[in-house]
């Protein structure tokens, strides 16, 4: 999955496409499969990431 597919957290979260998504629902699937697989998933886009990672980017 690109990272682009959810900029921001709040994508993943609400499990919400962004709107350019060929698939909505394989979108979702893929949004499920990251939060069951991953411990933690990082958006590329997110400014919020300095806040909740800081020093660890």
């Amino acid at each position: 999955m690109n990272c682009q597919d959810f900029p921001i957290n709040a994508n993943l979260e609400t499990r919400t496409p962004i709107g350019i998504a060929e698939d909505i629902y394989e979108c979702i699937r893929a949004y499920d499969y990251l939060q069951e697989e991953c411990k933690i998933v990082i958006p590329a886009y997110d400014p919020e990431n300095i806040v909740k990672y800081g020093e660890k980017l």
